[in-house]
């Protein structure tokens, strides 16, 4: 009978075989075939944890979103007006800022699409990851994993990104989606608010949707 170990010998001997510029090509098409997988009209983000967002952020506040601004400077951006209703982490004085996200218009008309930028609606609640910006502007943290929005359903409050325009990358290069649970707004806020006073507790706030909030979710 044939010896099996032997058989697999050069298997396990041919990454060995290689060079480094061997293995990189070859870690560079593994790469391609799981982003050749996204959609054509999509951002590929690598997902950050919940306890490193919070570490990492150097402003954490919920507050109310007004509306969008005009367009004033000469880069393809969008202003968004927020009311500060409670910070969570960082300084900030009380009453409004605005959140500058990539994408929109010029003063002068043009325009310039980013799959995956965060969008807001006026009147609408937001849990938002903060970073301060040269000009005075606030960018959201980690792209879109910053900007969280309110969505009332069933009796609950959930916290939920808009993720319709993101294909998520794990860490092991496989593209796949979670694991259907979503945030309970305020156990998530209070879950941040003990993590930034020192107390490093269990995710409680994960909850699996119900299918009316599912719908209000995708809505």
């Amino acid at each position: 009978p044939p010896d099996h170990d032997s058989e697999r010998t050069p298997l396990l001997s041919l990454s060995s075989a290689l060079g480094p510029i061997a293995r990189l090509a070859a870690a560079i098409v593994l790469v391609a075939v799981a982003l050749a997988a996204a959609p054509a009209r999509a951002t590929t983000i690598v997902p950050l944890s919940d306890n490193a967002l919070v570490d990492r952020s150097p402003l954490i506040l919920v507050g109310r979103v007004e509306g969008r601004l005009p367009a004033t400077v000469s880069r393809p951006v969008t202003d968004w007006l927020v009311t500060v209703e409670r910070v969570l982490k960082g300084q900030h004085a009380a009453g409004s800022l605005v959140v500058r996200v990539p994408g929109g218009e010029t003063a002068a008309g043009d325009l310039l699409t980013v799959y995956g930028a965060p969008r807001f609606r006026a009147g609408k609640r937001v849990l938002l990851f903060l970073a301060p910006r040269a000009d005075g502007t606030w960018a959201i943290a980690q792209f879109v994993q910053g900007a969280f929005h309110e969505i009332r359903s069933g009796g609950r409050r959930l916290a939920v990104r808009d993720l319709s325009e993101v294909q998520v990358l794990r860490r092991n290069q496989r593209l796949r989606s979670g694991n259907g649970k979503v945030r309970e707004f305020d156990g998530f806020v209070a879950w941040i608010d003990d993590r930034v006073n020192g107390d490093r507790g269990p995710r409680k706030f994960l909850v699996r949707p119900t299918a009316k909030e599912h719908k209000a979710i995708t809505d």
